[in-house]
C-alpha cells in the first residue's frame, strides 16, 4: 500500500488528534482545512487526509496467527 485516502468526522479536537496520529503513520501528502458541518451535525467537522503510507512488512512469529483488522465502533450514529 502506497497512498492512504481518509475522511474524518469528529469534534474539532478529535478530528485533530486523529490527524497527529496518522501522520505519524506515513506523510501527509494532502490535508484538507477543517470544514465546519450544519444541521444535525452542528459543532462537528470533518477534513479530507491522503498519507503516503510507510510501508512495514512483519513476520508473525511461529504459531502466532497474523492480527486481524478489528473495526472500533464511536458509538455514534451517522
Amino acid at each position: 500500500m502506497t497512498d492512504l485516502e481518509i475522511w474524518l468526522i469528529g469534534t474539532p479536537d478529535a478530528v485533530s488528534a486523529a490527524t497527529k496520529a496518522l501522520a505519524h503513520q506515513g506523510h501527509p501528502a494532502q490535508v484538507s482545512p477543517l470544514t465546519r458541518l450544519a444541521g444535525k451535525d452542528t459543532g462537528r467537522v470533518s477534513r479530507y487526509l491522503r498519507l503516503q503510507a510507510t510501508t512495514v512488512t512483519a513476520k508473525p512469529r511461529r504459531n502466532e496467527k497474523p492480527a486481524t483488522p478489528t473495526l472500533l465502533d464511536s458509538g455514534e450514529d451517522t
